[in-house]
């Protein structure tokens, strides 16, 4: 069996054998698919199809009207030009006081009445055609004599255009230029007008008529008036004692509109109807079903439905109401209603519940968890009629309960913030608050319930806070841990002047330094910043880079040592705050050592550096800095005394560098933290 999918027009296929005949009427490329099946299977194929264009047809007997000394101007014609295209006319017997052009065109003056037949050719891509041509004085071309067609929208529709054309040269074709108007379809063999309209409006069309003489055309109007009203069974609810207002529909006002409409039997008495625009409202005091039948009537005829007008008693209807509530109380509340002469609810609806309350045929329940003022909208529903009312919920707030199980770390020399938690803080806020005993060193307790600062000591233990308000108070111990930043014992070597040192045996030392920054030559330096240009100074680097903000610093505390700092990176108009570089400082000789009693430093021992960078987005620069063998242990040089009972030996160090952003003065905290081995004697 074979099968076939969109053959081209004209086309058939035979799905016993496969063979597909027929005469092709429309050029042009095609693609279709073939299936072949048998038992074993089923195989498809797509098929690539060339129509090409078909020889050319030239309408047979053709003849063009002349008149005795008058010019005249006639267009052969070929039949279905699109797909038998014609590219050039010629003839070799044209009378001499004619003239033939190659796109068909003959024109002239005659000299003399009669007939003056000719032989013409038509030639195009499909090949040629040949045939008679007459110019004759007593021929004519087709007059169309419809100018006006009448339709309405939804009717079947049946005319024929016509023309004065003689018996004796009938019209052989019939076309329209442009769109008919939709629903309408124009045979172009007899010049019938046929459909059914969709849509209303007036519409000018180009019209035209061949005859085997030629071509006449005229612009007709084709006027398509408004269609029969479309409505269908329509029914409508109320309730007795309440304004009804109800409006009859139709389909399609558009096209099919009503301008009128009625009802029998007549409605009820207390109902009225509005014959222009169906509308029907009243008040009709008792319950009461009526059925009846709708009548549109618009310009294109009537059209008929059945109505139904249900009035029903009014609805069990909410009451509005207003209820207090203590926080975490049992709600069980019933809406309060009208019930007397009452029609059953279908549907009850609550909006905007308060959290923890549910809502369900009129009865609110669950537990107040959240306190506020809550208005709800109470609505009540059945095919009659729906009525609302409005329930206010009170909800008084509680007493504060502090959140069990809370913990609180931080490290000394840190900020730290810390809110100690509520349960449900919004509904049992507390306005005081306060700390059985003292809290650690840095620390505070604030009235929003914040304990912040920067703590001064290790702390391992709880606290015990209380929270009040003027509905009561509770109290919750809280876990506090407060560890140094490396590690923290209760030994504390001498410290130097300017620098806080806190260690441990056998552990980390960390030593903080803070120095006030400024450009030896700050307004060079600042204007070498927003050139970005190299500057040349002294840097550990292997490769010269590019230098920017800060080029040149020097400490304005006397007694700490000159920093000459150097920023490397690339270019960039806001570099240092928005890119990666590296950032090292000049190579110092010694090692320095504040007296125990302050004043100028001296230098014990020699260092190098490694391993320097700074991120800009933090300003947070890493040294790593080891110490030569030549330092030895001596009280000062590295913040650490000898302790007695033990001796000490120094690891590699490592430096810390905090810078804050480029600014008048550059503040740039130095923290040092090297291992010291301690070994009891």
């Amino acid at each position: 069996m074979w099968g076939f999918g969109g053959l081209p027009p004209g086309l058939t296929p035979n799905y016993a054998t496969g063979a597909i005949t027929g005469t092709p009427t429309q050029s042009g490329a095609f693609s279709f698919s073939i299936s072949a099946l048998s038992p074993e299977g089923e195989s498809v194929e797509s098929v690539a199809f060339t129509i090409a264009f078909g020889s050319p047809q030239i309408i047979p007997g053709q003849k063009l009207s002349i008149v005795q000394g008058a010019p005249f101007s006639a267009q052969l014609q070929g039949a279905d030009e699109s797909d038998r295209p014609i590219s050039a006319w010629t003839s070799s017997d044209i009378p001499a006081w004619a003239t033939l052009e190659s796109d068909g065109r003959v024109h002239g003056t005659p000299p003399a009445s009669g007939q003056f037949p000719f032989t013409v050719t038509a030639t195009g891509p499909g090949g040629t055609d040949t045939d008679t041509v007459s110019l004759e004085s007593s021929a004519e071309t087709p007059v169309i004599a419809t100018t006006l067609v009448d339709a309405k929208v939804g009717v079947l529709h049946e005319s024929y255009l016509t023309t004065t054309s003689p018996s004796s040269m009938p019209v052989s074709f019939w076309g329209v230029t442009g769109a008919l108007p939709a629903g309408l379809s124009l045979d172009p063999t007899t010049g019938r007008l046929f459909g059914t309209p969709q849509a209303v409006g007036t519409s000018s069309v180009s019209t035209y008529a061949q005859s085997s003489v030629g071509k006449g055309s005229t612009t007709i109007s084709i006027v398509v008036a408004p269609g029969v009203p479309i409505v269908s069974a329509q029914e409508f609810y109320g309730a007795a004692g309440k304004d009804f207002d109800a409006t009859l529909q139709a389909q399609d006002t558009t096209n099919r509109p009503a301008t009128t409409w009625s009802i029998a039997p007549a409605l009820p008495s207390g109902l009225a109807l509005d014959t222009s625009t169906g509308t029907i409202t009243g008040n009709l005091t008792n319950p009461v079903r009526f059925s009846a039948t709708l009548t549109a009537t618009g310009a294109g005829g009537t059209a008929s439905a059945a109505l139904t007008i249900d009035i029903g008693a009014p609805i069990i209807a909410p009451l509005d109401a207003k209820v207090d509530y203590a926080l975490d109380a049992v709600v069980a509340f019933t809406t309060a209603t009208i019930t007397s002469g009452r029609s059953k609810v279908e549907t009850w609806t609550a909006s905007s519940l308060p959290t923890g309350i549910t809502f369900k045929d009129g009865v609110f329940l669950g537990r107040a968890q959240a306190s506020g003022t809550y208005q709800i909208t109470v609505t009540t529903q059945n095919k009659w009629d729906t009525s609302n009312a409005k329930v206010t919920f009170v909800v008084a707030q509680g007493a504060p309960i502090i959140a069990a199980g809370q913990k609180f770390s931080a490290k000394t020399d840190s900020k730290a913030d810390f809110e100690v938690g509520l349960v449900n803080k919004s509904s049992r806020p507390a306005t005081k608050w306060t700390a059985q005993g003292a809290l650690p060193g840095g620390l505070g307790l604030s009235q929003d319930g914040r304990i912040s600062g920067t703590p001064s000591q290790n702390f391992t233990g709880t606290i015990t806070l209380i929270a009040e308000s003027p509905l009561g108070k509770s109290s919750a111990s809280i876990a506090l841990t407060i560890k140094g930043p490396i590690f923290y014992g209760d030994k504390n070597p001498i410290l130097q002047p300017g620098r806080v040192v806190k260690t441990f045996p056998s552990g980390l030392v960390m030593v903080s330094e803070v120095y006030k920054m400024r450009p030896i030559n700050e307004a060079a330096a600042r204007s070498r910043f927003a050139q970005g240009q190299t500057l040349v100074t002294s840097s550990t680097s292997s490769t010269a880079l590019k230098i920017f903000p800060a080029p040149d610093f020097k400490s304005q505390d006397s007694g700490f040592v000159e920093m000459v700092v150097t920023a490397y990176g690339f270019t960039g108009a806001d570099f240092r705050r928005t890119r990666k570089r590296m950032q090292s400082a000049k190579i110092l000789n010694q090692v320095l050592e504040v007296p125990a009693g302050g004043g100028a430093p001296t230098f014990q021992g020699k260092y190098s550096e490694s391993n320097i960078q700074i991120l800009a987005n933090t300003h947070t620069i890493t040294r790593a800095v080891a110490y030569g063998t030549a330092v030895n242990p001596i009280d000062g040089a590295h913040g650490v005394s000898s302790l007695g009972g033990y001796t000490s030996v120094i690891s590699p160090v490592t430096e810390r560098y905090d810078v804050t952003a480029f600014g008048e003065v550059d503040e740039v905290t130095v923290t040092t933290a090297y291992e010291v081995t301690f070994t009891q004697l």
